[in-house]
């Protein structure tokens, strides 16, 4: 990782801490060389990576409606 804004560290550190409060519906998704705006700068391949995990998110908290449940 190559981030300079906000050291990977910061982030694993939310992530632990957000799991040992319970939250287990969180993920830490880390890209190699990735920067802080890697969703606009960073290598395509991590930028389509980014995007699919965020699409995978928004989806899985989606309302859903009562016909479908």
């Amino acid at each position: 990782m190559d981030e300079q804004r906000g050291p990977v560290g910061q982030g694993e550190q939310l992530y632990a801490t957000l799991l040992r409060a319970g939250l287990d519906d969180v993920r830490l998704v880390l890209f190699p060389q990735g920067q802080h705006h890697l969703s606009s700068t960073g290598r395509p391949s991590h930028r389509e990576a980014w995007y699919g995990q965020l699409v995978d998110w928004l989806e899985d908290r989606r309302p859903r409606s009562s016909a479908s449940r």
